[in-house]
């Protein structure tokens, strides 16, 4: 058997017009950043009127294929020609204003594989109107993500995917025939917005279900097309396509934000959903102040509970990778971060662990107190921090804690 049929024919559709650098810094990553070996890149260039024309004219791949349109087609228009192109057996339709990660296509398609319910299967982004946008992010627009970040992230969301009902289409993967029982991207939304409502509008009445891929990512840059219309251009394409989904489909849109359970920095408010998170053990971990690149003993404890689907883990630290921490973030599936202790003054916690914390933190509550006394040995401090007599010590716990962390060598 050839090496390509180990694996199906992904085609990846990229739209341009215009904005010649971010086209090219996504190519780039596309061609740097592959390691899939049956893929094939289709570029229909909607009438660039910069050099993108010129230089996508230069380019020299067997792997790629540029169609030069005379007019700007639109967005589901241009996707539509691409699709006709291409020949894979799944189809990702990627904005030209990402920037794409190493082993992504792999992570994105592996779940439809595996799934014969799925129809498409998105990533989780920095930029994206809906809940696949991460809470915690690191990185930038030159690079796209921080390595070490994506080291964690895909730590943290390791096989991790859910289900959905709305995928936005920066980027998205699309087996073949799902594509041809739901038919082309509608034409009406013209240059674009809520043709990706609709056509997951449209998978859903075809009997297919939609997915999150949480351990994929794909950088974003965010509307970089749209930004070159002026606002009242803009408001008014908005209202006209989100006025025609709406009458379309009989439904009324709705924004999704990022899927963090805390959506308020009150304190009462805190304490309620921990207090109704009640089908996971809620812990508090009273670590370091800085969650460094070169893991520590605390680290490795705060990872392996935050693993655990019946467990909420919430880690008290002022920096991750060297970045300040404002608020309370999403970091992993059930695991949070937060500079701000004063604001779970009033939670009833079910664990608070000391594993590098010295300060006895008595206006916290817990119905236990653990300590995990090697990391503060590790630290050659030799002892642990002053806990007043009343404090308990649940040896027991500790042992349950390191029987979870067998796998790790300290």
């Amino acid at each position: 058997m050839e090496e390509t049929g180990l694996f199906p024919k992904v085609s990846i559709v990229v739209i341009t017009h215009n904005r010649w650098r971010y086209t090219k810094q996504c190519l780039d990553s596309l061609l740097n950043d592959n390691e899939y070996p049956h893929v094939e890149i289709i570029i229909v260039d909607n009438a660039s009127s910069d050099e993108t024309k010129q230089r996508l004219s230069e380019i020299q791949n067997s792997n790629i294929k540029v169609i030069f349109s005379p007019v700007n087609t639109g967005f589901s228009r241009g996707n539509t020609i691409g699709c006709k192109a291409a020949t894979g057996d799944i189809l990702i339709l990627l904005n030209n204003d990402t920037i794409v990660t190493p082993g992504w296509i792999s992570r994105l398609i592996r779940p439809l594989m595996e799934n014969p319910d799925l129809g498409m299967a998105g990533p989780m982004s920095n930029y994206s109107g809906n809940d696949q946008r991460l809470d915690h992010f690191i990185g930038d627009s030159v690079r796209g993500a921080d390595p070490d970040w994506l080291d964690d992230f895909y730590q943290f969301y390791k096989g991790r995917w859910r289900y959905t009902d709305f995928l936005v289409f920066f980027c998205v993967a699309i087996k073949r025939e799902v594509y041809e029982k739901a038919g082309e991207l509608d034409a009406n939304y013209g240059t674009g917005m809520f043709e990706d409502n609709d056509y997951c509008e449209r998978v859903k009445q075809a009997g297919y279900k939609m997915a999150i891929i949480e351990n994929t990512f794909v950088y974003h840059h965010g509307s970089v097309s749209f930004k070159q219309l002026k606002d009242g251009e803009y408001r008014s394409l908005w209202n006209k396509n989100k006025s025609y989904f709406e009458q379309k489909w009989g439904k009324t849109w709705h924004v999704k934000t990022p899927a963090t359970i805390f959506d308020s920095f009150q304190p009462q408010a805190i304490a309620q959903t921990v207090f109704q998170a009640a089908d996971k053990t809620s812990i508090l971990v009273l670590g370091e102040k800085d969650w460094p690149v070169i893991k520590q003993r605390w680290q490795y404890l705060t990872s392996t509970l935050a693993a655990q689907d019946d467990y909420l883990v919430i880690a008290h630290i002022y920096k991750f990778n060297g970045r300040l921490i404002n608020g309370i973030r999403k970091v992993g599936p059930s695991f949070y971060i937060t500079n701000r202790l004063d604001l779970f003054a009033q939670t009833h916690f079910d664990w608070i662990l000391y594993c590098g914390e010295t300060i006895v933190r008595s206006h916290l509550h817990s119905r236990s107190v653990i300590v995990d006394g090697v990391c503060y040995f590790h630290k050659n401090q030799g002892q642990l921090p002053p806990f007043k007599d009343e404090d308990v010590y649940h040896e027991e716990h500790v042992e349950q804690l390191a029987r979870k962390l067998k796998k790790f060598q300290f």
